[in-house]
């Protein structure tokens, strides 16, 4: 493959193999996904797939339209995400993220390492965290997102939400990024993003 340049990837880590499920692992990490170098598999997304422009030439970041959680809108319009599967959860600014956890009646259980902690049995009493992308709207419970962990006899579950002084905006890490397809083009400076669908 000599003097052949592949500028088109895809990433889908909710794709399947034959005998392979994209479910959560014990330890909370989503172990299967596929990278698929110069092609777009059609069954591994839900139409539409939608190009956005990247934000600059060095980072696979482009604008969001909206984030919000339930009917709280968190950042309308001028919302630059990352996407980077070096993280894990979803990182953004301090402010941001503290009226997140005060929408979710949480504001007071923030611990020592600044990650504030959620209330596992309230799982499906909690808002959506919804994210748009033009027409495409992705949500996510707080299970999905959090990081679940035995503390003595029970559980602690700390909020996939956090904040991050590598970036100044927002950053999807890869359990977020389970829910999207996603098209790095490199060649023209965009990324396609669709709903992630099982073949």
């Amino acid at each position: 493959m000599v003097g052949i340049h592949l500028t088109l990837f895809l990433l889908c880590w909710n794709g399947l193999s034959v005998n392979a499920e994209s479910t959560r692992s014990g330890d909370g990490l989503f172990r299967n996904g596929v990278f698929s170098f110069g092609g777009i598999h059609q069954y591994r997304y839900e139409q539409p797939l939608l190009y956005f422009p990247l934000v600059s030439a060095d980072s696979w970041t482009i604008q969001a339209t909206r984030i919000s959680l339930g009917r709280n809108v968190i950042c309308q319009q001028d919302c630059s995400i990352l996407f980077n599967t070096a993280v894990r959860f979803l990182y953004g600014p301090q402010q941001q993220i503290d009226r997140i956890h005060q929408s979710l009646h949480e504001a007071n259980n923030r611990m020592s390492d600044g990650v504030y902690s959620l209330i596992c049995d309230k799982a499906s009493s909690y808002p959506l965290l919804r994210v748009q992308f033009d027409s495409i709207h992705v949500d996510w419970r707080m299970n999905e997102l959090w990081e679940k962990r035995r503390y003595g006899r029970g559980f602690a579950c700390k909020s996939g939400m956090r904040t991050s002084t590598l970036t100044a905006g927002w950053t999807f890490g890869h359990m977020l990024m389970y829910k999207l397809f996603t098209v790095f083009d490199l060649k023209c400076l965009r990324m396609g993003l669709a709903k992630a669908s099982r073949p």
